[in-house]
């Protein structure tokens, strides 16, 4: 298992990533807050980008996990 945080990417590393993107967060995860993460995501991404915010800890249960694969499915169907 990885130790260390994901690095944080600047704006200009990500100039060229158009595609579209879901962000599914919660504002309750100590380590990425869904009100840090949407913002940051939203200044560096140029392509289009969808948020969800789930009402979980950093590990989300067994339920909320079967939200989560719906609506990534649902997602991808739609991209």
């Amino acid at each position: 298992m990885e130790m260390r945080p994901p690095r944080e990417y600047k704006k200009r590393e990500m100039i060229s990533f158009k595609s579209s993107l879901l962000i599914i967060a919660s504002e309750k995860d100590i380590f990425f807050p869904a009100g840090r993460v949407f913002r940051r995501a939203r200044e560096i991404f140029a392509g289009p980008v969808t948020t969800i915010e789930i009402d979980s800890k950093h590990l989300p249960s067994d339920e909320i996990m079967v939200d989560v694969c719906k609506r990534t499915i649902e997602f991808l169907k739609n991209s």
